[in-house]
């Protein structure tokens, strides 16, 4: 799923701190799993959003880049959805493994004690 998201890649000056979230948006990744549990210090910036490319790429001051900390990436479920924390959380955990990071793999842990208790992760 993560190859056919086709997230662009850019470079922004804000941090994800200072990035407000429009309706509908959502962290997905190290910034989710760091506002999720606090452990985190993101390095890759994972956000989903309906807005087109271009217009976020304007909001956010970013401009294309292969080696940027954000990615955009419009979100695979359908706009009637409300993703609720367990979801959220199911989505970053999947991603934070997806990554083959090992400071990830130790915050999905986290966020599975935390959140989801699955028996073990993948």
């Amino acid at each position: 799923l993560r190859k056919k998201l086709a997230p662009f890649r850019v470079k922004t000056p804000l941090h994800w701190q200072a990035m407000t979230l429009e309706e509908g948006e959502l962290w997905g990744g190290e910034v989710a799993a760091a506002t999720l549990t606090n452990y985190l210090e993101p390095e890759e910036y994972w956000l989903f959003t309906r807005d087109p490319i271009q217009k976020k790429m304007r909001e956010l001051e970013a401009r294309p880049s292969t080696d940027g900390q954000l990615l955009i990436a419009a979100p695979f479920w359908g706009k009637s959805l409300s993703v609720n924390t367990a979801a959220q959380t199911l989505l970053t955990v999947a991603e934070l493994l997806a990554s083959n990071d090992s400071r990830n793999r130790e915050a999905a842990e986290i966020l599975n004690d935390q959140y989801l208790h699955l028996h073990s992760l993948p």
